[in-house]
This record gives C-alpha cells, sequence and structure tokens, in this order.
C-alpha cells in the first residue's frame, strides 16, 4: 500500500514539475485542472483501499461468528441426539425387563393354574368315580334285596 501511494505521489510530482512544455491541444488550466482530478483520485486510492480492507475484515468477523455459530449449533445436536438415544435404550431396556418379569408372572400362573386345573381334575376324577361306585352299590343293594 504504502509503495503504491509512493509511485503515485512520484508520478504526480513528476507531472507537475516538468519544465517540458505541453505538447497536448489543451489549455492550461485544463490541464491543471485534469492534473488536479488525477491528484484527488490518487490520493483517494488508499483510503478506498482501506475501506475495502476494512469491509472484507467485517465480513471476515461475521463469517466466522457464522461458522462458530454453525458448530456449536451442530455439537449441540450430536449432544442432543446422543442424549436421546441413550434414553431411548434406557427405555428400552426397562421395557424389556418389564417384559421378562411379565413373562415370568405368566408362565408361573400358567404353571399354578395347570397344577391347580390337573389336580381339579384328578378330584372330579375320584369324585366321579367314587360317586359311580356308591350308584352302582345302591342299585345292586336294591335290586338285591
Amino acid at each position: 500500500m504504502d509503495e503504491l501511494v509512493a509511485r503515485n505521489a512520484s508520478g504526480i510530482r513528476s507531472m507537475k514539475e516538468s519544465s517540458l512544455p505541453v505538447m497536448v491541444p489543451i489549455q492550461e488550466k485544463d490541464w491543471d485542472t485534469m492534473v488536479d482530478l488525477l491528484e484527488s483520485s490518487v490520493n483517494f486510492q488508499p483510503k478506498l483501499y482501506s475501506l475495502v480492507k476494512q469491509q472484507i475484515a467485517e465480513e471476515q468477523m461475521i463469517f466466522q461468528s457464522l461458522v462458530k455459530q454453525i458448530k456449536d449449533s451442530s455439537m449441540n445436536m450430536d449432544s442432543l441426539a446422543r442424549q436421546a438415544g441413550k434414553s431411548l435404550e434406557r427405555s428400552l431396556n426397562d421395557s424389556l425387563a418389564k417384559g421378562t418379569q411379565l413373562e415370568t408372572a405368566i408362565a408361573k400362573a400358567a404353571k399354578r393354574r395347570s397344577w391347580k386345573t390337573w389336580t381339579l381334575i384328578v378330584m372330579v376324577s375320584i369324585l366321579s368315580s367314587v360317586l359311580g361306585a356308591a350308584l352302582s352299590a345302591l342299585l345292586c343293594m336294591h335290586w338285591l334285596h
């Protein structure tokens, strides 16, 4: 930047200090106006570069801020996904444990029921056999008398 400013200033100085006659068919006041305009442009050039540089720096800061926000959001989403996964895993494990407990309880109840059912069937069978024998005996005694 400094080199550019120095070259421009040197060029303008040599134009102003030139002792050679101007060979351009324009009036001297127009020449002076043109040189002043050129000098203004050259003087403004570093300001323009500075403004552009400042704008780029601000945009870079905004970009870096956005990148940081995106990274933070991504990390938060990953954390939430891990937490949701752990919660789902705990819930499934609890459900499986409760299912296993229920299955065991049902199996025990079925075993007790079948034991009770078997006992009831045996008792009914014995009672019906005894009742049948008693009825047969009563009938035989009734006819034999």
